[in-house]
């Protein structure tokens, strides 16, 4: 049994039209999903502040945001959560929550703030004896919440021994 293939030029011409056809949609599918915001975000415990006569003395938590993105976002809202272990962190079930009050160290960072591509926001929050004992005994998490995505962006706050 022998199979014969007869395409012309016009069929090779169409079936590279619907290959490359093919190809370009799926590329544009990629540049739809992975355009817009994206977050990277960090928080580091054990902060002192300098030239600051109003933050002087305490210790925070400083929070970091980085739009690599290619659109803006706001930020909405940064909020500490604490969770016995790790089970419940994947539960998503906390056993306390805090929100920041004013978290912007100047006003310039004033919340809700529009996070444009390239953009950096800093936040600080007041680290407590309460925040360095809970980060020793479970999981003591950072929250940054903004206005492109339902779930927050999460760094896990560890405040190590004096």
């Amino acid at each position: 049994m022998k199979i014969e293939l007869n395409f012309t030029n016009t069929d090779l011409v169409a079936w590279w039209g619907a290959v490359v056809a093919t190809f370009i949609l799926l590329w544009d599918v990629y540049k739809w999903k992975t355009s817009g915001p994206k977050i990277r975000f960090c928080a580091k415990p054990g902060m002192k502040t300098i030239n600051m006569p109003t933050h002087d003395g305490k210790t925070w938590i400083n929070a970091t945001a980085e739009n690599i993105g290619t659109r803006a976002t706001t930020i909405t809202n940064l909020g500490i959560r604490y969770y016995k272990n790790w089970l419940t962190r994947a539960l998503r079930k906390p056993d306390s929550s805090w929100v920041v009050g004013m978290p912007e160290p100047n006003p310039n960072y004033s919340i809700p703030h529009v996070l444009q591509p390239g953009g950096v926001w800093q936040g600080l929050a007041e680290q407590t004896e309460e925040h360095e004992k809970l980060s020793r005994e479970g999981h003591l998490v950072c929250e940054l919440y903004y206005s492109q995505s339902r779930k927050p962006k999460e760094c896990r706050v560890i405040v190590k021994d004096k």
